[in-house]
């Protein structure tokens, strides 16, 4: 990561640095919890969809397991209930782990291209291409009148020229192999429009899942993105769209897309974190013992240990027979002490195993403070600069709190981060990857979450929050202001004003009681309407009513 990973209490920046396989992110993240199980959610074991039996999903996204962002594990979990009711699922995926590996090649990728999960979940990782000056020569062949073209190579200007082949070769020679296709997400127009076209050579239901990220209130920024030509086209032609919430259907309602063939079914949460368990892949690594650490004497050593040794124990020997004797007199006094002793040494061997329970992650991290917590992409468009900027007016006051960020560091953050001044570095704590469970610790033992971004479809992680009775702050951003009641479970900003930010990072910091009764309403709406059985209904109903 360059001159970052030398910054003082960056910890752990660059914790999956060297990880070109996939083996080496089994090693690091543990995957999941170490479940000997692929199910999300013990709920989703219940669940029946006969017409799927014995058919084959095509399910298409940018990212899959074992990276789990929000639209990772909503596929993930689709894939689960298919794989559960005996459906096969074949994912096409690309080798990027770090989002910058799109168009950095430097950066963290997955080495093995096939993988498989659960009974009968498949992935297949096509490479990204990284070209000598990509981006000039795609910009360049994308202006020519071609559609087909224009999507492939087309913003976000990425290439994938295995993954085209190969759809090509089973679309047109090959006897139909899927009965029909998941694809998503919006701006990855390179990997739905070859799925979307082999759908209807084949003849087969498509199911668009756009995620569109309609950005700011009042607003058109993201449309170049999320919402150009490429993303109507699809919208507009595919069988079925599965948004993530009621507001992205309205909206995509509202600019001209059938809301009959409109269904919503976003991502969900286990009632606690902890349940969230996928199949587990890491290895028993062998314990590692360094030579040096053993006792080593030399000849010289071991004579002097000899006559010592000698000595002793004559010397214990009289020491033997005087506690004897001691013992005999004091025999029912030392007892009773010792009883004392034992219940108090229980008593505080259980409080210190409670607290060592409730402070995991502070123990870990070495954290004395309260701390503000952000799970995210660290990037300008999270809000991931702003938090730091807010952050810092409470330490120039002599707030002591501390900030930790958990999340990939895209390129632009780097540079950001390599000019700030020594005591942000003394009160950051940085984590570029964290296992699920030091992520849940961190939920758990945080004061508060924060996530100012203005670009999101939905915001998982403040439902996360909200399962540990955590208070939110959040940017004005579409999906998320459908997600939160503010001031009842959490606050809003506008993107960019990192003033208000720590104006109520402070304001929940000072006031315990009102942070607690936030974050009791927040878990009191999570538990009510955004359990996986509640998020999935819209999904089983609408693959239920496939006609395959």
């Amino acid at each position: 990561m360059g001159d970052i990973s030398n910054k003082k209490n960056i910890n752990s920046l660059g914790s999956i640095s060297n990880i070109n396989n996939i083996s080496n992110i089994r090693n690091i993240s543990n995957i999941g919890n170490a479940g000997n199980t692929s199910s999300a959610s013990s709920s989703s074991s219940s669940i029946s969809i006969s017409n799927i039996s014995g058919k084959k999903c095509l399910m298409v996204i940018h990212r899959f397991w074992p990276f789990l962002g929000g639209s990772e594990r909503q596929f993930l979990k689709w894939a689960e209930i298919l794989d559960e009711n005996n459906c096969a699922v074949d994912v096409f995926t690309t080798n990027v782990w770090d989002n910058d590996y799109f168009y950095f090649p430097e950066k963290k990728y997955i080495k093995e291209n096939i993988a498989k999960i659960g009974k009968k979940i498949l992935i297949k990782r096509f490479k990204v291409s990284h070209l000598p000056n990509k981006n000039a020569a795609l910009t360049f062949f994308s202006k020519l009148p071609f559609k087909f073209i224009k999507f492939l190579i087309g913003v976000p200007y990425i290439f994938l020229p295995g993954y085209y082949f190969y759809m090509f070769f089973i679309t047109f020679f090959l006897p139909k192999k899927f009965n029909f296709i998941i694809a998503g997400v919006f701006p990855h127009y390179y990997l739905i429009y070859p799925a979307y076209i082999y759908a209807k050579v084949k003849k087969i239901p498509f199911i668009l899942v756009p995620l569109v990220h309609f950005g700011q209130p009042n607003s058109d920024e993201n449309f170049e993105l999320f919402f150009n030509d490429k993303a109507k086209y699809l919208l507009k032609n595919s069988d079925y769209i599965l948004t993530i919430t009621n507001e992205e259907k309205e909206k995509l309602t509202n600019f001209g897309i059938e809301s009959s063939k409109i269904r919503v079914s976003g991502i969900g949460v286990d009632e606690r974190l902890q349940n969230f368990k996928i199949i587990d892949t890491s290895e028993n690594e062998k314990e590692i013992k360094d030579e040096n650490s053993k006792n080593y004497y030399s000849s010289i050593d071991a004579k002097i240990l000899e006559e010592d040794a000698i000595a002793a124990k004559a010397a214990k020997e009289k020491v033997i027979a005087a506690e004897k004797e001691a013992k005999s007199v004091a025999k029912e006094t030392a007892e009773a002490e010792l009883i004392g002793a034992e219940l108090a040494t229980k008593e505080e061997e259980a409080a210190e195993a409670e607290a060592s329970q409730e402070k995991k992650f502070k123990s870990k991290y070495n954290i004395e403070s309260p701390f503000i917590l952000q799970i995210s992409t660290q990037t300008h468009d999270k809000g991931s600069h702003h938090t730091i900027e807010a952050m810092k007016i409470l330490w120039q006051k002599g707030i002591d709190v501390k900030l930790v960020l958990i999340g990939q560091i895209l390129s632009e953050f780097e540079q950001y981060l390599i000019n700030q001044k020594s005591y942000v570095f003394e009160n950051t704590i940085i984590l570029n990857y964290a296992s699920e469970e030091d992520k849940n610790n961190a939920i758990m033992e945080c004061d508060a979450f924060v996530m100012p971004s203005k670009s999101d479809s939905f915001g998982v992680v403040f439902v996360e929050a909200w399962l540990y009775e955590k208070p939110v702050i959040a940017a004005y951003c579409s999906g998320v202001t459908e997600l939160i009641d503010e001031g009842i479970n959490g606050y809003f900003v506008p993107f960019g004003d990192y003033e208000m930010l720590a104006g109520y990072i402070l304001k929940l910091l000072k006031n315990k009681e009102l942070a607690s009764k936030m974050g009791k309403e927040g878990r009191k709406k999570a538990l009510n309407e955004y359990l996986w059985e509640q998020r999935l209904k819209g999904f089983i109903k609408l693959i239920g009513s496939l006609k395959i």
